[in-house]
């Protein structure tokens, strides 16, 4: 399972110039949506910064055709070699890469920092 956590030092300011939008209503509260495949697969991160720490972050991956959640993502069929997954879980870590060198948020858990596991 993949568990994303904010760095401790975040700011407003290091989100905004690491690509998240602020919402207008609510100042704490953060999206940023990222094409992981073409145009058909992205990941949405929401960061709310005026919740627990363990409650800050919600993400996704989207199918943007269903505007549902990228099921191959989540449940991993015992099938054939699927090369959008393949894809799309290799861009993944670059995006998280990307944002944990901005010292926004990073990847925790069993797969944290092993870039030769399956996510």
């Amino acid at each position: 399972m993949i568990i994303l956590k904010l760095h401790n030092d975040v700011t407003p300011e290091k989100l905004i110039k690491a690509g998240f939008r602020q919402q207008s209503e609510n100042k704490l509260l953060f999206r940023m949506r990222d094409r992981l495949y073409k145009d058909t697969i992205s990941l949405s991160i929401k960061i709310d910064l005026s919740k627990e720490p363990d409650e800050q972050i919600e993400w996704y991956v989207i199918d943007n055709n269903t505007g549902m959640s990228y099921s191959t993502f989540y449940f991993t069929p015992n099938t054939c070699k699927d090369l959008v997954r393949d894809t799309v879980y290799k861009t993944l870590r670059e995006v998280i890469n990307e944002l944990d060198k901005r010292e926004v948020l990073y990847m925790e858990g069993e797969y944290d920092g092993n870039k030769s596991s399956p996510i």
